[in-house]
């Protein structure tokens, strides 16, 4: 289980043509680290071969959003934290949006093809 990321907007942040991780970006990839680690029991051994990626997300409240606009950070995450070595291997994504949970979670589930 992975807590609610950033919206696209709040991930990054932009100074004249650059774009740079925001503050909550890196916060964000500091919570999802710690939770997969905790689930590996430490630094995961990256999967090198292709990946199928499903994602059951659970939205904070009922406002509306778009779908596709919660797969970055969550994504680049799974790199981040040694899952997996660059998010170019996902050749398979699932996502379902799901009831409401306080907080709001992902439930992402990576297997090798």
């Amino acid at each position: 289980m992975l807590p609610w990321p950033p919206s696209v907007n709040h991930y990054w942040f932009s100074r004249g043509n650059r774009r740079y991780l925001s503050k909550r970006g890196y916060q964000y990839q500091a919570d999802v680290t710690a939770a997969v680690w905790e689930v590996f029991s430490g630094r995961p051994t990256p999967m090198t071969a292709a990946v199928k990626v499903y994602i059951e997300a659970y939205p904070p409240d009922r406002r509306c959003r778009d779908i596709d606009n919660i797969l970055k950070a969550p994504l680049d995450c799974l790199t981040k934290s040694g899952v997996i070595v660059d998010d170019e291997q996902i050749i398979d994504l699932h996502i379902k949006k799901l009831s409401v949970t306080r907080g709001g979670l992902l439930v992402v589930t990576v297997e090798a093809v």
